[in-house]
C-alpha cells in the first residue's frame, strides 16, 4: 500500500508541474527594460479586450479600477508573445511600501513590469 501511495503522490506532482509550466512556460524567458524577470510563476497573463485599450499616449492596462499607461520601459525586449492576438502583461503582486503616487503614478500603475500586445484602435 506505500508503494501505491507513492505513486499516486508522483502523479499528482507531475501533474502540477506541467500545469505550472504550460500557464506559465511562455512567460519565463521575458524581460523588459523595467526587469530581467518578468513572470515569477504568478504574475503574467493574457488580457482580454476589456481590459487594455489605445490611450492618447499608447497602451493602457486596466488595474483595479484604473487605467495604467504602458510606457518604453514595461515593453518585453526578449520572450515573445504566446498569443500575438491578444495584450500580455506581466504584474507585481501587491507590495508592502508601494503606497502612494510617484511622479503622478499611482502605486497600482507601478505594479506593472511588462508588456506585448497587437495595436488596437
Amino acid at each position: 500500500m506505500p508503494i501505491l501511495w507513492f505513486v499516486v503522490w508522483i502523479a499528482t506532482w507531475q501533474a502540477l508541474m506541467l500545469t505550472a509550466a504550460g500557464t506559465h512556460g511562455d512567460y519565463t524567458n521575458w524581460a523588459s527594460q523595467k526587469t530581467d524577470n518578468c513572470c515569477n510563476e504568478q504574475d503574467c497573463h493574457e488580457l482580454v479586450d476589456d481590459e487594455w485599450r489605445e490611450g492618447p499616449e499608447g497602451p493602457e492596462v486596466y488595474l483595479r479600477g484604473e487605467y495604467c499607461r504602458i510606457k518604453a520601459e514595461h515593453f518585453i525586449v526578449t520572450g515573445k508573445s504566446p498569443n500575438a492576438e491578444h495584450a500580455h502583461v506581466c504584474v507585481r503582486p501587491n507590495e508592502d511600501g508601494m503606497s502612494g503616487a510617484v511622479n503622478g503614478e499611482s502605486a497600482n500603475c507601478r505594479r506593472v513590469i511588462c508588456f506585448v500586445g497587437p495595436f488596437k484602435s
